[in-house]
């Protein structure tokens, strides 16, 4: 079985669990839709669109977590587009104030030349510290024409409990001789408790280095709709027992090269 195939087939069981009256499920999910604006340096304007979901199912009120991300993205400038598709499936056992997990995902880059597919493997925690601070590491290593290593650490402070800001930093290695270096600076706001979509804004810079030095610069808009059954309606609750996020994603611009 593909992992394209588990996906799909365990995003079904969190939909029906998200419509069960059993407790032995207990689900949450989040879609994201984003849009951004890419520049590289004497190179058109590349604008790009996405669309992200992430389902989460704990069995039977266990700690040990099974989460399906399902994404979709397309890039356009005036002389090319290319389309990416993701499967992922993490496993997370969630304490209080931690949480550890492994990764498993399919990438698959699909152009005017041909298509680019990676698989990635890895592992993440991330931990509490406080009240308002959020921490998160992850590393792994992905196979294919585009295969490689790597690593990032990111944190979150939430200045009140709807309002959050977001750093991280992410690298990776390719076999083939160049490294990418990305750095993220983001807000996220939840206007009202009672309407679960948050609004999200953001900035990533790029470096390139190896066969050819270059950076580019991106800023993306997003909203984020909430599904969650913890009972938790802040931002920061909803986001501290909804889907990992950030330390289970994979993505680095150089697949698609």
């Amino acid at each position: 079985m593909r992992l394209w195939d588990l996906a799909l087939a365990t995003a079904a069981v969190v939909a029906s669990a998200a419509t069960a009256n059993a407790q032995a499920y207990v689900a949450n999910a989040s879609l994201i839709a984003n849009r951004a604006d890419v520049a590289f340096p004497a190179s058109p304007r590349v604008r790009a669109w996405g669309l992200a979901g992430t389902g989460t199912v704990s069995i039977n009120g266990s700690r040990l977590n099974f989460e399906t991300d399902l994404g979709y993205s397309h890039s356009a400038s005036r002389s090319f587009s290319f389309s990416q598709y993701a499967a992922a499936e993490n496993l997370t056992w969630a304490e209080p104030t931690w949480r550890i997990g492994a990764t498993v995902g399919d990438h698959a880059t699909r152009g005017p030349a041909g298509g680019l597919s990676t698989t990635n493997f890895g592992a993440y925690g991330v931990w509490f510290p406080t009240r308002s601070v959020t921490l998160s590491a992850k590393s792994g290593a992905f196979s294919g024409r585009a295969g490689g290593a790597y690593a990032g650490a990111a944190a979150y402070w939430y200045i009140t409990p709807d309002l959050a800001v977001f750093g991280s930093w992410d690298g990776a290695r390719f076999h083939r001789g160049f490294t990418e270096l990305d750095w993220t600076a983001s807000a996220q706001w939840l206007p009202w408790q009672r309407a679960p979509i948050s609004l999200i804004a953001g900035y990533t810079r790029s470096e390139f280095a190896g066969h050819v030095d270059l950076h580019s610069h991106m800023a993306f808009v997003a909203f984020r709709l909430f599904w969650n059954r913890s009972g938790k309606v802040s931002l920061v609750g909803r986001e501290r027992t909804g889907p990992v996020g950030w330390p289970g994603a994979f993505g680095p611009q150089g697949i698609a090269f």
